[in-house]
């Protein structure tokens, strides 16, 4: 669970910091490109630490769906959204049959 509220800082600095160049972040169910791919790179880029590169695109594909369809961009950041991303990044996970430590 530690791991994934790491890397849910990092989606989240790494997302907005990035996104910011890009202009709009989009809004649920409909984020914008720029915002997708810059929270896809950070997300890819924590959990490659963890799993191969191909576990963690799908780990982070399956983050970005999910997370889309509950949130709008600028909402990511709200600490009462933190244990619906562990709970979320955790189903995604099962999904691919992988496990966490």
């Amino acid at each position: 669970m530690k791991k994934n509220l790491k890397i849910w800082s990092i989606c989240l600095v790494a997302t907005i910091s990035l996104s910011a160049c890009g202009g709009g972040y989009g809004k649920k169910g409909a984020w914008s490109d720029n915002f997708k791919e810059a929270y896809s790179k950070a997300c890819e880029s924590g959990y490659s630490a963890m799993y191969t590169t191909n576990d963690a695109n799908q780990i982070c594909d399956c983050l970005v769906k999910k997370l889309e369809e509950k949130y709008n961009p600028t909402d990511l950041g709200s600490p009462k959204h933190v244990k619906d991303f562990q709970t979320t990044a955790n189903n995604c996970i099962e999904d691919k049959s992988m496990k966490t430590d």
